[in-house]
């Protein structure tokens, strides 16, 4: 596996390699590290940017310190900012061994450990090779760094051995130096987006070397989720020498998170100092535990010499049908880093990147272009499928009887409430068409709409249902529409039954469509087809998709055009608008900087002092009457924690009397979050609420809550504890809710759905961010967006920067039309044409010669 974390300042890099770093004697600092350092081996230099700087070998402190500093052999600055203590060291790539492998390592005899180590040191060398050829190193250029461009690497790499436990962990660590040369033998900071992007792919590319090299040693290898294991070793003694994961996995088992920056934040929050041990001790131990567990030296020889059939590499659709589960399209890294994990085991390295040039113009990949010459990957299957999507959705045009003209002045009404526009899309979706578009989110314009456009169905006797993605989402659709909502897996799972809507009578009303997968979504417009219900899709495009091959709404969007309402009401202040929608496209830097500028931006000096500023902010914002209206967000649970404890210290005076319900105290005033579903409770998941009153009578706690819905919950936590303290919470926890006022705790490493999540929270006032100096001077450097990943996107996206903007235009002009003149609808279709002609056009077909990303 790969991992990467950033390192602030070339002092704590220095000092933390301290043991690998040759002194004049030529040995290693300190003999007795838990490392490789007490058989002498110290970092190595790697790159094409190390040699250039004249360092080969060995690394020394006086090189590696003002490599990091990025200053040359007499003190000179080599880049813009060399020698400040607020600019980024570098970054760590540490690079670690399947747990199998560290098991064989540790209980080897001398010769298997060197064979060993020698195959992990030229896999990650191959794997950074790799890394510098793709174009993951990239030096940055011109005014803000903004022009970006390959460049050389500069590395230190530090083979390792143990984990903080004392367990065996094969590992090295690449220091790579936020300083680069460009191809005119110039130097530049480092865009680290670069490497990020293909994370996954060089670490795959490091497994791919190791598991070749393991099987030429003559051991078994099978595949083992997305890396790989040595067959024989027992699975026991890997959980017994996995005490640093088992930490992190209590820790995340008690937070009920799965993501991997949830990890990261455990793996730091049970991280402990290294104590040093001298390797003759560990030896000792490990050849001891790995006896105990089977794995004697009579046995790892009788493992090298079994024999065991090489499987063949996956047909080009086998390949395309895995990675058709989880994304629509992909990009070039993603599509080497799925190729290098199916080949683990079963090419070299070589053999592996020769694969991949032949998958990328194989019959059954289909290569698509944006305005921006992104390249990105589809199947022809999954193609074909979106294809009859919308295909599906075409053929639906004038199929539904539309709601009487007497219905519709009866639900507008007189005086007149609705604008013209609103009119006009009111039409619009009671019209015949099979399947319609709404393009926005649940705001208040929509709901508007939905309610007029509910009751015109209602007068002309058609059932009206609705659904949503979640739950919650459900349940807030059916407040606000009075409608029969239900969530959509639900709604899907009854299609066989009779219980789903049937006939041609009946309206579906879909909210928060852009959540919905293309799979899902056939099957839904399948159904819907063959029972002639006609479908309402109310969704923003613009946000993020399902994780579920994602950009459904928007293929449907291209297919039939959309009504798009301005929304007016539901979002006052327009100057926070500018920060959201630069979140929305995932350039975070640019939104910070937006919101800078409008002094939406918060910054502190270090992470104590964001947290308290945040929580002052929050409160000054804070209305006890209506607690929903200001939220606080954060991307880990470890930050949401910090928040929440933080915000109960400021409301001390004014909480009840404490009650444990797990580690965590509550008392009257609490906001809390209820986590998981309950029918006996009648909450959903992700409801916010107020504790009313706490009850003890001996051991039982009766505890009572206001839901921000209004409604009464009692509970006894013995039988649902399922509650967290609900002042702060993360981005996913806070969607379907619209507030006043949103304060977002920015932090580093985060990613692209979650900044996606953050801009899809409904917000009617402002939205404030808080920022440490460090991170904002970073931002102020190179404008960069924060762990910005391409957005999981439908073949129809391809073609959406070029036609950005017209179906919903020339749709919209339609309907204005025909409500003056309901005679058009042969004039719309002639335009929908069109644009389908010219979104093929422009977004389809085999193009092998596309530049890369």
């Amino acid at each position: 596996m790969l991992s990467i974390s950033r390192a602030r300042s070339a002092a704590s890099v220095v000092a933390y390699f301290s043991s690998h770093l040759v002194t004049e004697s030529e040995t290693p600092t300190n003999p007795n590290e838990d490392s490789y350092a007490s058989e002498g081996e110290p970092g190595i230099w790697r790159g094409a940017g190390a040699v250039a700087l004249g360092f080969a070998g060995a690394v020394r402190p006086r090189d590696f310190a003002r490599v990091l500093l990025a200053v040359d052999g007499i003190g000179r600055p080599l880049v813009l900012g060399a020698g400040s203590e607020l600019r980024r060291a570098g970054w760590d790539l540490v690079f670690s061994a399947p747990k199998s492998v560290s098991a064989l390592w540790a209980a080897g005899d001398s010769g298997l450990r060197d064979a060993l180590g020698g195959a992990h040191r030229e896999a990650v060398d191959e794997a950074l090779a790799w890394l510098e050829s793709d174009g993951g190193i990239a030096a940055r250029r011109g005014k803000g760094g903004r022009e970006i461009e390959a460049a050389r690497l500069v590395a230190a790499v530090f083979r390792h051995g143990t984990s903080r436990a004392h367990d065996p962990q094969v590992h090295s660590h690449a220091m790579v130096a936020n300083l680069a040369q460009r191809p005119d033998g110039s130097w530049g900071a480092i865009q680290s987006r670069e490497f990020f992007l293909r994370k996954m792919a060089a670490g795959a590319c490091y497994r791919v070397a190791l598991a070749i090299a393991m099987q030429r040693l003559g051991f078994s290898v099978r595949r083992d989720g997305f890396s790989f294991r040595i067959s024989g070793v027992p699975q026991s003694l890997e959980k017994h020498w996995s005490q640093r994961r088992a930490q992190v996995v209590e820790v995340l088992a008690e937070q009920e998170a799965t993501s991997a920056l949830a990890a990261e934040a455990a793996a730091l929050g049970t991280r402990e100092a290294k104590q040093p041990v001298h390797r003759d001790v560990l030896q000792v131990r490990w050849r001891r535990e790995a006896t105990s567990h089977g794995l004697t030296l009579a046995r790892i020889a009788a493992l090298r010499t079994e024999r065991h059939a090489r499987p063949e590499m996956p047909a080009p659709a086998a390949l395309w049908a895995m990675m058709n589960r989880t994304a629509s399209t992909v990009s070039d890294h993603q599509l080497a880093a799925a190729v290098f994990v199916a080949a683990q085991g079963i090419l070299d390295l070589g053999a592996a990147r020769r694969f991949l040039r032949e998958f990328r113009t194989d019959p059954e990949t289909v290569t698509l272009r944006d305005a921006a010459g992104h390249s990105r990957f589809t199947s022809a299957a999954c193609l074909a499928n979106e294809h009859r999507i919308g295909e599906r959705a075409k053929r639906r045009r004038g199929t539904c009887p539309a709601v009487s003209p007497a219905a519709l002045a009866e639900a507008m009404g007189e005086p007149r409430t609705l604008s013209d526009a609103q009119r006009v899309a009111v039409r619009h979706i009671t019209g015949p068409d099979g399947v319609v578009l709404v393009q926005g989110g649940l705001n208040a314009a929509t709901l508007r709409l939905l309610n007029v456009a509910r009751c015109a169905w209602a007068h002309d006797e058609r059932r009206v249902l609705g659904c949503a993605p979640t739950g919650k989402g459900a349940a807030r659709l059916e407040a606000a529409t009075a409608m029969p909502n239900r969530a959509l897996g639900a709604w899907l799972a009854e299609l066989g039954t009779g219980v789903a809507p049937s006939t041609e009578r009946e309206v579906l009303v879909v909210a928060a469509a852009d959540r919905i997968g293309s799979r899902r979504l056939a099957a839904l417009l399948q159904h819907t087809e063959r029972s002639g219900t006609q479908v309402i899709l109310v969704g923003d495009r613009r946000r993020l998709g399902s994780v579920d091959t994602a950009g459904a709404l928007r293929s449907l969007a291209h297919a039939l055009g959309a009504v798009e309402l301005p929304d007016h009401s539901d979002r006052r202040d327009r100057m926070a608008g500018e920060a959201v929608r630069f979140l929305a496209d995932t350039n975070t830097g640019r939104a910070l900087v937006a919101a800078r500028d409008r002094g939406l931006l918060h910054i502190g000096s270090d992470a104590g002092s964001v947290i308290k500023s945040m929580v002052r902010s929050w409160m000054r914002a804070h209305d006890p009457v209506r607690p929903s209206a200001a939220r606080m967000i954060a991307f880990t649970r470890r930050a949401v924690a910090r928040l929440n404890a933080e915000a109960r210290e400021a409301f001390r005076d004014v909480l009840g009397p404490e009650v444990r319900v797990g580690e965590s105290g509550f008392a009257v005033g609490d906001r809390i979050l209820f986590v998981r579903r309950s029918r006996s409770l009648g909450v959903k998941a992700r409801t916010f609420a107020t504790i009313t009153a706490v009850t003890k009578r001996g051991d039982r706690i009766r505890l009572s809550a206001r839901t921000d819905d209004d409604a009464m919950v009692r509970w006894s936590p013995e039988g649902y504890p399922h509650i967290r303290h609900g002042y702060a919470v993360t981005a996913d926890e806070a969607q379907g809710a619209t507030v006043d006022r949103l304060d977002v705790l920015v932090q580093d490493a985060v990613n692209e759905y979650a900044w996606r999540e953050v801009a899809a929270i409904g917000v009617r006032i402002e939205t404030h961010f808080h920022a440490n100096r460090e991170l904002v001077a970073e931002i102020d450097q190179d404008l960069r967006c924060v762990g910005r990943n391409v957005p999981q996107k439908m073949m129809h996206d391809s073609t959406l920067p070029v036609l950005q903007g017209l179906p919903s235009e020339s749709l919209n002009a339609q309907i204005r039309a025909r409500g003056r003149d309901g005679g058009k609808r042969k004039q719309r279709n002639s335009d929908q044409e069109q644009l389908s002609r010219r979104a093929a056009a422009v977004g389809y077909g085999n193009r092998p010669n596309m530049p890369r990303q």
